[in-house]
């Protein structure tokens, strides 16, 4: 959803959006997608590095995939809407045309080499497959590719015919959900995953004061959540000990290797913030490696 404002947002499930729809998103769940959909809370935009490099390298990474498949590539500049299913949008990275097929969708995906490795039969994971699917759908175009530079120096091109049964349950699937919207039927929270937007929903703490006595379940949920803080808190003092003591073992190492993983120890530099100075230190990445890589 890159070329439309933020205040148009609220209005579509874009194909980003869609494997929410149906839990399928390593991004972000049903509830918290029913929410800012609701205007519960507000819209999310994600802005981190990966993704402004990712957007650097959309570009040249289309170049190339021209040159390595033959394919007449353009820009899609426009939010495209479906024509029939209210609340359904699309924002194409670009557009195959010339093409024997027809014309075609393709989207643009950067990603590490040691996520790839992860991919189920070394192939986009559905969550890509259904952002183009639904392009596909709301394009009205019967096949599409996936450009995806892995490691920054390999390029695969995966190509996808329209599916039909697929593009029938998304196209439902997206209908049902603003129903629920207007129904005001919210699905279901995973507390575990939806903890942070569950905090956005009651973050005012300016009610009036409650007698919850008698609720037995409240009362076992509040012996928990003191436990898991006070097993957070001598976790903390375990981590922080073994973090000295293997900062004692490397010394000013940046990186070390071990038998069953790598540790990256570089030094984070000192900041002038607006209040104070955030001292320097060390930050400690310890990675377990994979085991065929370790033996």
């Amino acid at each position: 959803m890159s070329n439309i404002p933020h205040s148009e947002r609220i209005k579509y499930i874009g194909a980003s959006e869609v494997a929410a729809v149906f839990n399928l998103s390593p991004f972000l769940t049903k509830f918290e997608l029913w929410h800012r959909k609701a205007g519960s809370i507000e819209e999310g935009y994600l802005e981190d590095s990966r993704i402004q490099w990712g957007n650097i390298l959309e570009r040249p990474i289309a170049t190339a995939t021209a040159e390595k498949t033959g394919w007449t590539i353009h820009k899609v500049h426009r939010y495209l809407t479906h024509k029939t299913v209210e609340g359904m949008g699309a924002s194409p990275d670009f557009e195959i045309i010339g093409h024997e097929r027809g014309p075609g969708a393709l989207e643009i995906k950067t990603v590490d080499w040691m996520v790839f490795k992860d991919w189920p039969d070394a192939k986009p994971p559905i969550y890509y497959q259904l952002q183009l699917q639904q392009q596909l759908s709301v394009m009205g175009r019967s096949w599409g590719a996936i450009a995806v530079l892995i490691g920054g120096n390999q390029l695969e091109v995966f190509e996808y015919k329209r599916h039909a049964g697929t593009v029938k349950k998304i196209e439902q699937g997206i209908t049902e959900f603003w129903q629920s919207i207007r129904d005001n039927k919210e699905p279901l929270p995973d507390f575990r995953s939806d903890a942070d937007t569950i905090a956005l929903l009651y973050g005012s703490g300016r009610g009036e004061a409650v007698n919850m006595r008698g609720d037995n379940y409240l009362t076992e949920l509040c012996a928990r959540y003191h436990e898991a803080s006070s097993r957070a808190k001598e976790w903390d003092k375990e981590r922080k000990a073994a973090k000295a003591e293997i900062l004692t073992k490397i010394g000013d190492a940046s990186i070390a290797f071990v038998d069953e993983f790598r540790l990256l120890a570089g030094e984070v530099k000192s900041v002038e913030l607006a209040a104070h100075t955030r001292r320097g230190f060390r930050n400690l990445n310890v990675t377990p490696l994979q085991k065929e890589a370790a033996e």
